[in-house]
């Protein structure tokens, strides 16, 4: 399934791809529901290009799931790595989320890009593929990780803006 997300941030366009490199910056995110805090694994930058930068993060899954994908997936077991590559370039995150288990049922790879909309705002938009291989219900878990994947976006845009604001307000004026 191909996927489609455009979301607005209240955050200046830098200010949004610097999160992505800032272990301070993924502790917030811990306030999303359902998964807990991710850790920012490492970064590196691109030795031929200083505008890349190349991070991976860890995610674990901290909700409830239903009884039906408790039938086939352990909670325990959902947990994955987003290895990325951030080009401020091109205003563009590259990523792929590799599970550490069901790694031969699940697929989710695109990119972020970013523009900014002036006044402060800059527009996220994902395009990525998602695919569950799952025998009858794999189209339904996808809808369902779809649905989850735009409703954390929208968290993360509003504490990526509280991020980039705080974060303002320390920096010498």
């Amino acid at each position: 399934m191909d996927v489609e997300v455009s979301q607005p941030i209240a955050a200046e366009l830098e200010a949004v791809e610097e999160a992505y490199v800032d272990p301070g910056f993924y502790a917030a995110l811990g306030q999303i529901p359902h998964i807990d805090p991710p850790k920012l694994l490492e970064t590196s930058p691109d030795p031929d290009d200083p505008s890349v930068v190349h991070f991976k993060v860890r995610y674990a899954f901290g909700g409830n799931l239903s009884a039906a994908a408790r039938s086939v997936l352990d909670p325990a077991k959902l947990t994955w790595t987003d290895t990325s590559v951030l080009d401020r370039a091109h205003h563009e995150v590259r990523f792929e989320m590799v599970p550490d288990h069901y790694a031969d049922k699940l697929r989710f790879m695109g990119t972020n890009s970013f523009q900014s909309s002036g006044n402060g705002v800059t527009t996220q938009i994902m395009k990525a593929t998602l695919a569950v291989s799952y025998p009858v219900v794999g189209p339904l878990v996808e809808r369902a990780i779809f649905l989850g994947i735009r409703e954390n976006l929208s968290k993360e845009a509003q504490i990526l803006a509280s991020w980039a604001a705080a974060r303002g307000s320390r920096r010498p004026r």
